[in-house]
C-alpha cells in the first residue's frame, strides 16, 4: 500500500530561472540612467560649444582692440608725465640731457574734469527729472472742456455728461500721472543716492577725459551681504546681517569693457562682453547665487587662479610704470558676455524659457577664461536692453570708443617738453665755458685736470702766450630765451585746444577779465564750450541709464504709486546756471512775475530753479508734495472765506464792541442800584415804623441825586463815543488809520 505523502510548512523549491532573473539589473532604471547621463552630455556639450565660441569672439576683440590700447597706454603716459619707450631710452643715452616733463596735460585733464563734475553734480543731487509722458489727445480735451460752460451736457459713450464733469476726469488723470511721475523721480533717485552714483559717474568722468571713453552699468544687483549694528529695544546693539537687494550703477573700467568694435555707439553694439579678476574665495562665494551652475565652477575651481592666457600686454605697461613690474594676478580671469542665446543652451543651463519655440533670446552668460561656463540666464530686463552707457569726451564717429584730452595736446605736450628740455640743456652747456687746453704746454699744480676755481697751473719756459698756445676758451651762446618763448607759446596753445578761458582757473587771467563785461563774454564763452561735453553725457549716460532704472522700477517694483507712462529728462544743462549771472536772471524773472497771478507750484517751481543756481538743495529748503497740498488747501479755504478785513475797520469793529459793553455794564449797575435802593428803603421803613410812602418822601432827595449823577455819567459816555467815532471818519478819510 502506498504510503500518504506527509504534509508540512515548508515552500517548495524555487525554480532556477527566476532566482536569475532576480539576479538581472534593472533594464528600466537603467535606461533612465543612461538617458540622463546623455542628457548630461548633451547639456554639457552645448555649454562647452557657447563656451568655445564666445572664448573665440573675445580672443578676436582683444586683437582688434590692441591699436586703440596702444593710444590709450600713451594717454595714461601723458597725463602721469612718464615719457614713452623710444624718446626714454634716448634721454638715458645722454648722460646731460635733460630729463624734465612739464605735466601740462595732466593740469588741463584735471581742471576739466572739476569744471565738467562740478556742472553735473553741483550739489551731488540728481541730474535728472522723470516726468509724466504728454498726451496730446488729453491736452486737447482739457482745453476744449475749458471752452465750454461746466453745466452743458456732452455726449459720451457712457452717456451724457456735463462738460465741467469731463474737465475735472481729464485734470485728475493728468494730475495722477504727475503724481506718479514724482513718486517715481524720488524711487529712482533714492536707490541712486543711496549707492553714490555721484561719485561712480566722477570716476567715468575720469576715464572719459583721460581714455575718451567712460563706462557705466546699470541697473544692477549684486546681492551683497551688509552687515549693520541696529539698536535694540534694551538699548543694546544688536548685528543684523541680510542681502542687499538694491539696484544700482556700477562704474566698469574701460580696460575691461569690449564691446562691438565695428559698432558706431552703444544701440549699435548687439553684444558686449566685460572682463571681472575674481579670487578663489570670490568664484566660491558664485555657488548657490541665481543662475550660477555649481558643478561648472566647481571644475573651474579645480585649476589654479593666474592671468594665465589672459596676460595683457598694455595692461602690463601700466603696471610697470606703476612699480609693480613683477606683480601677477593671483585671480580667476571670468567673462560677462551680454548678447544673443541659442534658446536650446539656456535649457540645458536649466533655464525656464517662456517659448521653445522661440530659437534664441537675449541673455546673459558668465563663463571662465578658457570658455568654461557658469551662468546662462535670460536678460532679466523685459526691455532686453544692454546695462551699459558711454561717455565720449570726442566721439569717433566709427568706433564706440572716443578720443580723450591727452590725445588732442599730444602734438604740443611734446613740443613744449622738447622745448623746455632744450632750453635747460642750453642753460647748462653755456654755464660754463668750452676749454681747449695742450698739455705739452701747461700742467695743473695739483695734478688735477678739471677746472677749480683758483687753480695754479704752471706753463713750460717757451710759452709765449698762454691764451693762444696752452689755454683757449670757447663761450656757447645762450638761446635759453627763445626756447622758453617757444614753450609759452605751446602752453598757450594747450590752454586754447583744452578749453578756452583755462587762464580763469588761476593767476594769470588777463586783464580783460578784471572787467564786468570781459569776465561775462568770457564766461558765456567757456559755457557754451562746456555745455558740448555737458550734453554728451546726458545723452549717453543719463538718459539711458536712468530709463533702465525706470524700466526696473516697473517691472519689479510692487508699489502701484510710482507705475505710469514716465519719461527721463536730463538736466545737466541746468548745472550751468549755477553761475552768478544766471542768478542773477532768475532773480530778476521772480521780481518780474511778482505782479503776475500764479498757482503756488508755479511759484515753486521758480524757487527751485533759483535754489539749484545757488547750489542749494531745492529737497530740503522747500516744501514736498504733500507740504504743497496742504499750503494750496488753506490758500483755497482762505479764498472761499473771502478777503481779510481791513486792519483800521477792524479797530474801529473793536471799539464799538467795547462802547455797547460798557452800555450795557452801566445799565446794569442802574438795575442793580435801583434794587439795591428798593431793598434800603424797605429796611428803613420796618426799622423806623413808616410806610413805604413816608420811606419814598424821605429819601426822594438822595433818589433825584443819585439819578442826576447817572445822566451825567451817560451824557458823558455818549459824548465820548460821538467825539471818537467822528475822529475815527476823519482818519478813515485821509488814510492815517486809527
Amino acid at each position: 500500500m502506498a504510503q500518504a505523502p506527509l504534509v508540512t510548512d515548508a515552500q517548495p523549491e524555487e525554480p532556477a530561472y527566476t532566482a536569475a532573473l532576480s539576479a538581472m539589473p534593472d533594464l528600466a532604471a537603467q535606461e533612465q540612467a543612461d538617458a540622463e547621463d546623455a542628457a548630461q552630455r548633451q547639456s554639457k556639450q552645448l555649454l562647452d560649444g557657447l563656451g568655445q565660441y564666445l572664448q573665440e569672439d573675445i580672443d578676436r576683440r582683444k586683437t582688434d582692440r590692441l591699436t586703440i590700447e596702444m593710444r590709450w597706454l600713451a594717454d595714461m603716459e601723458q597725463y602721469n608725465s612718464i615719457y614713452d619707450g623710444q624718446t626714454a631710452k634716448a634721454l638715458e643715452a645722454s648722460a646731460s640731457a635733460s630729463k624734465v616733463f612739464i605735466p601740462l596735460t595732466r593740469r588741463i585733464c584735471n581742471i576739466v574734469e572739476a569744471r565738467l563734475g562740478d556742472l553735473l553734480f553741483p550739489t551731488d543731487d540728481r541730474n535728472f527729472v522723470v516726468e509724466h509722458s504728454p498726451v496730446p489727445e488729453l491736452a486737447a480735451a482739457k482745453a476744449l472742456a475749458a471752452k465750454i460752460p461746466a453745466d452743458q451736457m456732452v455726449d459720451t459713450p457712457d452717456g451724457p455728461t456735463s462738460a465741467g464733469t469731463i474737465a475735472a476726469s481729464i485734470r485728475d488723470t493728468l494730475e495722477e500721472a504727475a503724481a506718479k511721475a514724482i513718486a517715481m523721480q524720488k524711487q529712482v533717485d533714492d536707490r541712486l543716492q543711496e549707492r553714490n552714483y555721484a561719485g561712480v559717474s566722477r570716476q567715468a568722468i575720469n576715464q572719459g577725459i583721460v581714455y575718451g571713453t567712460g563706462v557705466i552699468k546699470g541697473p544692477m544687483v549684486l546681492g551683497e551681504i551688509t552687515k549693520k549694528f541696529m539698536a535694540a529695544p534694551d538699548g543694546t546693539a544688536a548685528l543684523q546681517v541680510r542681502e542687499d537687494l538694491t539696484p544700482r550703477a556700477v562704474w566698469v573700467d574701460v580696460w575691461d569693457f569690449f564691446p562691438d568694435l565695428a559698432a558706431r555707439d552703444m544701440a549699435d553694439s548687439k553684444s558686449n562682453f566685460e572682463r571681472h579678476w575674481l579670487s578663489k574665495a570670490d568664484l566660491a562665494k558664485l555657488v548657490g547665487q541665481p543662475g550660477f551652475l555649481e558643478d561648472q565652477i566647481r571644475e573651474v575651481l579645480k585649476q589654479p587662479p593666474g592671468e594665465g592666457r589672459t596676460a595683457e600686454t598694455n595692461q602690463n605697461a601700466l603696471r610697470s610704470h606703476a612699480g609693480s613690474r613683477a606683480a601677477r594676478r593671483n585671480e580667476y580671469c571670468v567673462w560677462e558676455y551680454h548678447g544673443s542665446v541659442d534658446t536650446e543652451v539656456l535649457i540645458a543651463a536649466g533655464v525656464d524659457v517662456p517659448d521653445p519655440e522661440l530659437s534664441v533670446y537675449e541673455g546673459v552668460v558668465w563663463f571662465a577664461d578658457g570658455g568654461q561656463v557658469i551662468k546662462a540666464i535670460i536678460n532679466p530686463m523685459d526691455t532686453d536692453a544692454q546695462p551699459y552707457s558711454v561717455f565720449n569726451w570726442q566721439k569717433d564717429g566709427s568706433c564706440i570708443f572716443g578720443y580723450g584730452m591727452p590725445y588732442e595736446l599730444r602734438d604740443m605736450q611734446v613740443s613744449a617738453n622738447s622745448s623746455i628740455r632744450a632750453a635747460l640743456d642750453n642753460n647748462g652747456a653755456s654755464a660754463k665755458p668750452q676749454v681747449i687746453m695742450n698739455r705739452q704746454k701747461v700742467r695743473p699744480t695739483n695734478g688735477r685736470w678739471e677746472l677749480e676755481p683758483g687753480k695754479m697751473w704752471e706753463a713750460e719756459p717757451d710759452v709765449m702766450n698762454l691764451q693762444t698756445e696752452a689755454l683757449s676758451f670757447v663761450n656757447i651762446p645762450n638761446n635759453a630765451k627763445i626756447f622758453l618763448e617757444v614753450f609759452g607759446m605751446m602752453k598757450q596753445l594747450m590752454d586754447e585746444v583744452g578749453g578756452p578761458m583755462l587762464a580763469m582757473q588761476g593767476q594769470d587771467a588777463p586783464n580783460f577779465l578784471q572787467t564786468a563785461t570781459g569776465s561775462s563774454i568770457a564766461y558765456n564763452a567757456a559755457t557754451v564750450w562746456m555745455r558740448r561735453a555737458v550734453r554728451l553725457w546726458d545723452d549717453g549716460i543719463t538718459v539711458p541709464l536712468i530709463s533702465r532704472f525706470v524700466d526696473w522700477e516697473m517691472q519689479y517694483n510692487d508699489d502701484p504709486k510710482i507705475k505710469g507712462d514716465c519719461k527721463v529728462i536730463a538736466r545737466g544743462t541746468s548745472g550751468l546756471v549755477e553761475a552768478e549771472g544766471q542768478v542773477q536772471r532768475l532773480s530778476m524773472f521772480r521780481q518780474l512775475a511778482q505782479g503776475v497771478p500764479m498757482p503756488l507750484k508755479r511759484q515753486i517751481a521758480q524757487l527751485r530753479e533759483i535754489a539749484v543756481a545757488l547750489r542749494l538743495d531745492p529737497d530740503k529748503v522747500l516744501p514736498d508734495e504733500e507740504e504743497i497740498k496742504k499750503l494750496e488747501e488753506a490758500e483755497r479755504k482762505q479764498a472761499e472765506q473771502g478777503p481779510p478785513m481791513d486792519p483800521a475797520m477792524a479797530r474801529i469793529k473793536v471799539r464799538e464792541l467795547e462802547i455797547a459793553d460798557k452800555d450795557k455794564q452801566r445799565q446794569h449797575e442802574a438795575s442793580q442800584a435801583d434794587q439795591n435802593m428798593q431793598m434800603r428803603m424797605a429796611e428803613l421803613a420796618s426799622k423806623e415804623n413808616l410806610t413805604a410812602e413816608q420811606a419814598q418822601d424821605k429819601y426822594l432827595t438822595s433818589m433825584a441825586t443819585l439819578e442826576a449823577n447817572l445822566a451825567d455819567k451817560q451824557e458823558a459816555r455818549a459824548h465820548d463815543a460821538q467825539k471818537f467815532n467822528a475822529e475815527a471818519e476823519l482818519r478813515m478819510t485821509t488814510g492815517q488809520g486809527v
